[in-house]
């Protein structure tokens, strides 16, 4: 209040009608945004299943070259002896493409997942935080009105 009262002090009738007029537009135009914002539960929902599809197209490739993977380690396990060197390095080459891929679809996961957050959930936190800015911004116009509404008064008493 000391802060707001020195404000109010330092600002002339005129001037404190201006700033209140200053706020109460920025509140209007704080008011018009979260109207136009877009409704998040109407969107989740779409934008879950968007990104959902992806990942899960992800984690299902991903799941397929596990077990190719899973298969070619048990087929080379079988294949010791100098009977099977050309089909063991056959297996071999074929399990260095498959891990190669599973990496690719690991940094693939990976980056999916940072490149797409909790959108909704950062959504409404701007919705939020957008509440609360109006707020204060009321309750400073209350103070200003209030302060100068005293000091006018306390002006009339004295004068």
């Amino acid at each position: 209040v000391s802060c707001a009262l020195t404000t109010a002090m330092s600002l002339s009738s005129v001037e404190g009608r201006r700033a209140a007029a200053v706020l109460e537009e920025t509140i209007r135009k704080l008011t018009f945004l979260e109207a136009i914002s877009p409704d998040i539960l109407q969107h989740r929902d779409e934008l879950t299943k968007f990104v959902g599809d992806e990942v899960s197209q992800i984690i299902g490739d991903q799941r397929l070259l596990e077990e190719r993977y899973e298969g070619l380690i048990s087929q080379r396990s079988k294949l010791r002896g100098v009977a099977n060197k050309f089909r063991y390095k056959l297996v071999q080459t074929e399990i260095e493409g498959v891990s190669r891929k599973l990496r690719n679809s690991t940094k693939s996961l990976c980056q999916n997942l940072k490149d797409n957050p909790d959108i909704s959930g950062n959504l409404f936190k701007i919705q939020r935080e957008r509440q609360d800015l109006i707020e204060i911004i009321e309750q400073t116009i209350n103070e200003v009105g209030t302060l100068h509404a005293c000091l006018a008064h306390l002006n009339f008493r004295t004068a």
